[in-house]
């Protein structure tokens, strides 16, 4: 190129200068110049004399404000001193790019100085994250915790490569405030105070703490003070030495002096500190759902417990994070949904909420769904260590005192069959509170020797339970009827719903209801000896069960009236089933049916028409 340069500079020049080269005959692919230093005539050149003279470097830096070039390398020079080269290798391949020998920075400017380290040949940039108004995308949360993230107002994880490390998620820089996706786990009644009203209350308040809010309690007074503290969700956002306090409305109307001092709190395993000491709080942008991968879940069960992730403190840190209230009470703004991807997620072990073990092992809190991907994509497994006298699954908190919704688990399947030994009235999912809208949806829940789900209570008064697309297995060996419903002002709804039992003999009892209006529309009973056990006493709850079917296997009896059950009070309409007895009516004075029931009948006394 420099030759071609120098030709069109030469044919370029005045013709008066031209005229001053001797017009002499060169021969083919020359130049005219000298071939050494110095003065002297003047002398045919060839091209290729001309590139090796070049390529050995006769040509001085001061003459063409360059050094060697050459084949094997090309060397750049600062504006004033040092110069960094670029080699070809021996062999072939990529070339290398030769660093300074020693520690230093290669590149700098006022904001991004990238250093590198010689000894370990790793190149950093510590300056690239302090922009403010950046938003950086980083590997993995891991990475980012030992970076210095001052400055920066929120980063971005990208994907999962590291299974548990909560990868594509972002995160809110929050300074130093309390992370929301942290729970109480030890607390004592620092002072009991005196002057109470003896009793125990539900949903009792905890406040005094400037950043955990919606806690509430269970708590005893005997002799005036305060004796006992229980709670059973994860209450998010509060912090080590918060003391808590209760209004005495809440405890009989009088009475003061109780505190309660918040001593340990969970590790948050979504949100992270940096190397710096700022807390990043874990967000979900708008329109997306958080994940329980996202809280370090790991979906690795593969049937057998010793290998698999306990994934418990990811689904309490994740039901703590999705709970924490937005803004004043009154806006009534709390809860979120949570994705349990496909996998096989394991939990073990009751939590400490506060002190002293609580009798659920999982809870989903008010405004709190569960989401899987659906039957046989998403599975909670129960570990066979967990006691079979424990409800596993808790929906809304039992320790309130009125009803609450939006609690909820839907498409998956809940595996708790693991668990060894039988304890009548206990059952896989369990709620007292939870109403008006479905608490599970499309299920296949795999009860073991316990319930499928048991609801009583209905706190708040009148309501709905509703339970839509549940597949209930349990064992013959089971202590619990698959579903027991016991809430007198509560209307307990089971629709297009499965209730089976595996293994010979069948399980007892498919349903028992005590309390409360039964609204059945839409089952299959398979293998279970009774299928339906009706005993409400309590005026006005009038049932419907219709559309219902139940096979013959292990069965005695579809529909069972005992003799405390008001007459009348239940409506069959096209009942199906080949068992021995239809209904066996124990009310006064009852006569049994046998055969289809396919119109609707009642019982009230006498024959069943």
């Amino acid at each position: 190129m420099k030759i071609r340069a120098i030709l069109i500079a030469l044919l370029m020049l005045p013709a008066a200068a031209l005229a001053q080269v001797p017009q002499i005959n060169l021969p083919p692919n020359t130049v005219i110049g000298r071939g050494s230093n110095g003065s002297g005539p003047a002398q045919a050149i060839s091209f290729s004399q001309l590139l090796s003279a070049m390529q050995a470097g006769t040509f001085t830096a001061a003459s063409i404000n360059a050094t060697t070039v050459n084949t094997n390398s090309v060397v750049y020079r600062g504006a004033t001193s040092g110069q960094a080269t670029v080699s070809a290798q021996a062999v072939a391949g990529t070339p290398a790019i030769k660093w300074p020998t020693t520690s230093g920075t290669v590149a700098d400017n006022a904001t991004a100085p990238i250093v590198l380290n010689a000894t370990t040949g790793n190149i950093s940039c510590p300056g690239c994250l302090t922009v403010a108004s950046a938003t950086p995308v980083l590997t993995s949360r891991a990475f980012a915790s030992i970076q210095n993230l001052t400055g920066v107002f929120g980063i971005k994880t990208l994907g999962y490569t590291n299974p548990g490390d909560g990868g594509g998620a972002t995160f809110k820089n929050v300074g130093s405030a309390a992370f929301v996706d942290t729970y109480i786990t030890g607390a004592t009644i620092s002072a009991a105070g005196s002057g109470y009203v003896n009793g125990t209350y539900l949903g009792v308040p905890l406040g005094g703490s400037s950043t955990g809010l919606g806690c509430s309690a269970s708590m005893t007074v005997a002799g005036g003070v305060v004796t006992g503290v229980s709670i059973v969700i994860p209450c998010a956002g509060y912090q080590v030495g918060d003391v808590l306090s209760s209004p005495n409305a809440f405890l009989g109307g009088s009475g003061s002096g109780f505190s309660y001092t918040v001593n340990s709190i969970s590790t948050p395993v979504a949100s992270f500190t940096d190397s710096a000491g700022n807390h990043f709080q874990y967000v979900v942008d708008d329109g997306s759902m958080a994940n329980v991968l996202q809280f370090g879940a790991k979906g690795d069960w593969n049937g057998t417990d010793g290998t698999a992730t306990n994934n418990s403190v990811a689904f309490w840190s994740a039901a703590a994070w999705a709970s924490y209230p937005v803004g004043s009470a009154s806006a009534q703004v709390y809860g979120s949904q949570i994705m349990v991807p496909k996998g096989a997620f394991m939990t073990c072990g009751a939590a400490s909420f506060g002190g002293g073990a609580v009798p659920y092992y999982l809870t989903a809190p008010a405004g709190v769904r569960f989401t899987g991907l659906g039957i046989g994509g998403s599975t909670l497994v129960e570990c066979a260590a967990d006691g079979s006298s424990f409800h596993y699954i808790q929906l809304c908190d039992s320790n309130y005192n009125v009803g609450q919704f939006g609690c909820k688990f839907e498409k998956m399947t809940i595996n708790a069959s693991q668990v060894p030994g039988s304890t009548a009235g206990v059952a896989v999912i369990y709620s007292n509170s939870g109403q008006q809208f479905a608490l599970g949806e499309n299920l296949e829940i795999d009860a073991g020797n316990r319930g499928c789900i048991k609801y009583e209570i209905g706190k708040g008064g009148a309501a709905n339970d509703i339970w839509i697309g549940i597949d209930c297995n349990q064992l013959p060996t089971a202590g619990s009827a698959g579903f027991d419903l016991n809430a007198s002002s509560t209307q307990h709804i089971i629709r297009d719903s499965l209730i089976a039992s595996s293994g010979a003999g069948g399980s007892p009892l498919a349903i028992k209801h005590t309390n409360g209006r039964l609204i059945v529309d839409g089952l299959d009973i398979e293998a279970y000896v009774v299928g339906l056990s009706q005993n409400v006493s309590t005026s006005g709850n009038n049932s419907v069960y219709r559309n219902v079917q139940q096979n013959s296997n292990s069965c005695t009896t579809a529909i069972q009236l005992l003799s405390a059950n008001t007459p009348g009070n239940i409506l069959f309409e096209n009942v199906a089933t080949a068992c021995p007895t239809t209904i066996v009516n124990g009310q006064s004075g009852g006569t049994s049916f046998t055969g289809n029931i396919v119109k609707p009948i009642t019982c009230v006394s006498g024959a069943c028409n």
